[in-house]
């Protein structure tokens, strides 16, 4: 039997999508006769955690915490301190990956393509509001740096100002004092699931509202979904290998998704990589993961969080 310590919540805006995602590993775990499942709502007390899993004799843990604490390299540091095998990618992937000027940072270094953008920290840098609105001309996106699931994130799409500037910042400043600005792409929203290093079917997202937000994510019914997304085949393979690419240079493991925009001309860009994707019943990677094996969603799910766990027993 294969002790598995399933840890989700945490404290960051994400706790609810961790919730969800805890929930439907639950719902396919539980049944499988060699597993025993264990619940930890972890509420970022290492010790406690420690002393849990060395009460119940845990064999791995499954990560399925969300942003902050869960996905920024400490519960990992801390389980590699204490050589525990878990699921995701290790703690000096997951300090790039989380930090999406890093990442673009890399993207560029490698030549792979991402909007152009600048960085500030708010608590250490005054904004040069003449230079954004000449740099950007007309719209931009501005997001939190280290904040997933659209949390914070405003686009503004025409009749850029400094008043709008302004109020996007304050936005992102509700959770972190580092802000992203960004070019915004008017074109296709397409996510690529990754496991163990190979690309899934491309997700086409389309969302109800302006974008991919946070209610379009995780409210059934709001967005709606293309798998595999209508791209030709040349194009598929160049963003499948684009993908690989990021998730090799930033030495992912196990699983992650990378996030991209198409425009019309069929130029493609990188936004970011997630290296604990949702796995909700609304989550993008169960979906890719799916149409690839051409199973249901539900039949393919258990096989999803199986194969999760044997990559990160190996």
């Amino acid at each position: 039997m294969i002790n598995v310590a399933l840890v989700f919540g945490g404290l960051s805006s994400e706790r609810e999508v961790s919730i969800k995602t805890s929930e439907s590993i639950k719902a396919n775990l539980i049944s499988i006769n060699e597993l025993n499942l264990f619940e930890f709502d972890f509420k970022e007390n290492c010790n406690e955690l420690l002393k849990f899993i060395e009460n119940n004799n845990i064999d791995i843990v499954f990560n399925a915490l969300h942003g902050g604490f869960g996905e920024n390299g400490g519960i990992q540091s801390f389980l590699e301190s204490n050589d525990i095998k878990f699921t995701g990618s290790d703690s000096d992937c997951s300090k790039i990956a989380i930090n999406k000027h890093l990442t673009k940072k890399l993207c560029v270094k490698n030549s792979l393509p991402t909007p152009k953008w600048d960085f500030y920290n708010t608590s250490k840098q005054n904004l040069n509001y003449k230079y954004l609105l000449d740099k950007y001309n007309d719209s931009m996106v501005i997001k939190p740096v280290c904040d997933g699931s659209s949390v914070g994130m405003s686009i503004i799409q025409s009749d850029l100002d400094e008043k709008k500037i302004i109020d996007a910042i304050i936005k992102v400043n509700n959770n972190s004092d580092e802000v992203l600005i960004e070019e915004y792409i008017n074109g296709r929203e397409i996510t690529v699931g990754i496991i163990d290093g190979i690309a899934l079917p491309i997700v086409e997202i389309i969302p109800d509202g302006d974008f991919y937000d946070y209610d379009s994510k995780y409210t059934s019914g709001m967005s709606k979904y293309i798998v595999p997304a209508k791209i030709s085949e040349d194009l598929e393979d160049e963003i499948h290998e684009c993908a690989e690419s990021l998730y090799e240079l930033i030495n992912c493991r196990h699983y992650a998704r990378v996030d991209f925009i198409l425009d019309k001309n069929d130029n493609f860009y990188i936004l970011e990589i997630n290296t604990l994707p949702g796995l909700t019943q609304t989550s993008l990677f169960p979906k890719a993961y799916a149409n690839e094996f051409n199973e249901t969603l539900d039949k393919s799910f258990k096989l999803l969080v199986l194969e999760i766990i044997k990559l990160a027993l190996k």
